[in-house]
């Protein structure tokens, strides 16, 4: 059974999309990245992190620049964003149950606290910010070391192939969830431990033995999967 549960935040716990959409078009000037449609902001959901770069024409030397500038511009639109639907209440089952619960996200703290604040949400346990986009396993590492966390017990959430690159190298086990950024399809890519498409179905997997596998496992939504 899963005692700590670590969380990532835009994609995972909220929806984000409409503060990205607000977002882009500024930071596609400012930068001189390559102007997109819908239909090509969409396709970026298909490619791994250092692709995505690149399809916008964005140096990687600019990009933690970028990051800053756009955790400070994310807080003016704080407004915009909503729970995923199911997630609130996950998140108090499994505060009912003891369940040790952080939130680690490239986003910061200042964000995250601000919203979670805003909604009376106060089951997590702290909130880390990992702003390395291509280092989020030394965030899961500080993390787990701080709290004397026992990897073997625990296991993070997030919607990113990166996410899953991340955990396989601390090694922890990852729920990679379908409703983020990143698309069904990719994430198989990654082989997470678990591919999840609705949040009640994380009920099942955070209750069970953690267990190492070589493949994502896809919950069904009527559980006829064994695992």
């Amino acid at each position: 059974m899963y005692d700590i549960i670590i969380f990532d935040f835009d994609g995972t716990l909220v929806d984000s999309d409409r503060i990205i959409d607000q977002l882009m078009d500024h930071f596609i000037v400012r930068y001189k990245m390559r102007p997109m449609d819908r239909q090509s902001f969409d396709e970026l959901k298909t490619l791994p992190l250092r692709e995505k770069i690149r399809k916008t024409g964005l140096p990687l030397y600019k990009l933690p620049r970028l990051v800053k500038e756009v955790r400070r511009s994310y807080a003016e639109h704080l407004h915009l964003l909503e729970m995923v639907p199911g997630i609130e209440k996950l998140i108090n089952d499994l505060s009912s149950q003891s369940k040790r619960l952080f939130i680690l996200s490239s986003n910061s703290t200042q964000n995250i606290d601000y919203f979670l604040n805003s909604h009376g949400i106060d089951q997590f346990e702290a909130v880390y910010s990992a702003p390395d986009l291509l280092r989020k396993d030394k965030g899961i590492r500080q993390l787990l070391k701080k709290h004397q966390v026992n990897a073997k017990k625990a296991i993070y959430i997030g919607d990113e192939l990166r996410d899953i690159t991340a955990c396989q190298k601390v090694p922890i086990d990852i729920a990679a969830v379908t409703w983020g950024h990143d698309t069904e399809t990719l994430l198989q890519t990654g082989q997470p431990n678990y591919l999840v498409r609705q949040p009640d179905d994380l009920h099942s997997i955070l209750n069970k033995a953690p267990r190492r596998m070589d493949h994502a496992v896809k919950l069904e939504i009527n559980n006829e999967m064994e695992y």
